[in-house]
């Protein structure tokens, strides 16, 4: 296994979100993570799984006819 392992601060940093966001995200088994002893390390790719999970599609993108619906 050669890909990088994330500390949570180092999670927290790229998602811009709290390293208390990242821990409740690990405990509720939304992140994949390894735990060794009391250290939570998280793959990188992990974080890109968790991005493409959770992205919200634009409804430009899902108009079909390819026409701008106004706002």
């Amino acid at each position: 296994m050669s890909e990088a392992l994330l500390e949570t601060k180092d999670v927290a940093k790229r998602l811009s979100i709290s390293v208390r966001r990242v821990r409740k995200l690990l405990a509720s088994e939304q992140l994949r993570h390894v735990r060794i002893g009391r250290q939570f390390l998280v793959p990188e790719r992990a974080v890109v799984e968790f991005l493409d999970a959770h992205m919200v599609q634009s409804k430009l993108e899902d108009n079909d006819a390819g026409q701008r619906k106004c706002l």
